[in-house]
């Protein structure tokens, strides 16, 4: 499912809606820019996500269902 559907919240505050979840990735700190700020549930659903990505190691190889 995509992250947009998965976090909603977050999806529709963020700036740049078109950018590739590697294009953020490669950056430190995390390239991305929100229109609000993260408080409360927002805020506790960027840690979610972020705890989630962590662990992500992204590649060039074609996707495949494993």
């Amino acid at each position: 499912m995509p992250l947009a559907l998965q976090y909603p919240s977050l999806y529709n505050i963020v700036q740049r809606k078109k950018n590739y979840v590697a294009t953020i990735l490669n950056s430190v700190p995390l390239n991305i820019q929100f229109r609000r700020s993260l408080v409360w549930e927002r805020w506790n659903a960027w840690l979610h996500l972020v705890r989630r990505l962590m662990d992500v190691q992204l590649s060039d190889q074609a996707d495949k269902i494993s």
